[in-house]
């Protein structure tokens, strides 16, 4: 039987709290939408609709664009749809995740981890090679980038093998070290005693 593979939404689950994908994935009790994820796919279905047609002055000089491009690898076990992937030549590319905004402390790990999955894919895939990633605000303000390095390379990939072995184990799980992320779980009072609520 060929394993499941794993989606961004599963390794954003895993880096916010891990119980998240042992109470979905083993334990096979299906996560409500919160509020956060609703505002979020609002946010997406407003790029969809209007942003595509604005880029910033710095990605002019790459002449394909493609949206929401589906990309997959069976040997990492991960698929997603990739936001944009930007291409100048046969050999340079940039990838690119959109987001409502950045915040004001820099790039999330997590979303730098979920862009460096979709550059592995899309390599695999035979886009090309990714040096960097961007992460864009919805509204055009300035994207910011980071290094698709091999270390940010490996810990991605680590996560991949994280999750599947939380999954395939079958161990309850640490929760998050920060309380603030219990208050808008779902599970919370339900099936996890969550943490300093």
């Amino acid at each position: 039987m060929e394993k499941e593979m794993l989606t961004a939404r599963d390794v954003l689950n895993y880096l916010y709290c891990p119980r998240i994908i042992f109470y979905e994935k083993v334990l096979r009790q299906r996560q409500y939408e919160t509020y956060k994820q609703i505002r979020g796919e609002k946010s997406h279905y407003f790029f969809k609709t209007q942003a595509k047609r604005k880029t910033c002055d710095e990605w002019k000089e790459f002449l394909v664009r493609l949206f929401e491009v589906t990309v997959k690898s069976s040997r990492i076990g991960f698929w997603t749809k990739a936001d944009l992937i930007m291409k100048k030549s046969a050999d340079e590319g940039r990838i690119v995740q959109f987001k409502p905004s950045i915040p004001s402390f820099g790039i999330p790990f997590a979303w730098k981890v979920q862009v460096c999955l979709e550059a592995l894919c899309a390599e695999e895939m035979g886009f090309g090679k990714f040096s960097e990633g961007y992460i864009a605000p919805y509204n055009g303000g300035k994207p910011e980038c980071f290094e698709l390095d091999e270390g940010m390379r490996k810990t991605a990939t680590e996560t991949i093998k994280k999750v599947e072995k939380l999954i395939k184990d079958e161990n309850f799980p640490e929760g998050t070290m920060y309380s603030a992320r219990c208050r808008d779980c779902m599970y919370r009072g339900r099936m996890c005693e969550g943490r300093g609520w």
